[in-house]
């Protein structure tokens, strides 16, 4: 069995991109790629935008609670806060 370079030859003749009722492997792996980084473009707008919206929450909780009207505590030390500040620099690469 010889190995045959797959090229814009072998794509007319071999594959026909469906018209055919089998598709050569090159073009089924060409396809479920250009699936996946679509996939993958959409999770991570998603993620930023999630991630925007989890600083801003964040930082006007952090605000509301240091302006004193809610009593007198560090929100630094709040679970909370530890957890979202821990999500937000996985989200930026910093951790």
């Amino acid at each position: 069995m010889t190995d045959q370079k797959h090229t814009e030859e072998t794509d007319k003749r071999d594959c026909d991109h469906g018209r055919l009722a089998r598709k050569c492997e090159i073009c089924q792996l060409y396809e479920e790629i250009a699936i996946l980084l679509t996939q993958l473009d959409a999770v991570t707008k998603q993620r930023d935008e999630l991630a925007e919206a989890l600083d801003f929450f964040t930082k006007s909780y952090v605000q509301f609670i240091n302006s004193g009207d809610a009593g007198n505590w560090n929100p630094e030390k709040e679970e909370c806060v530890i957890k979202a500040r821990a999500a937000l620099a996985r989200a930026k690469g910093e951790v």
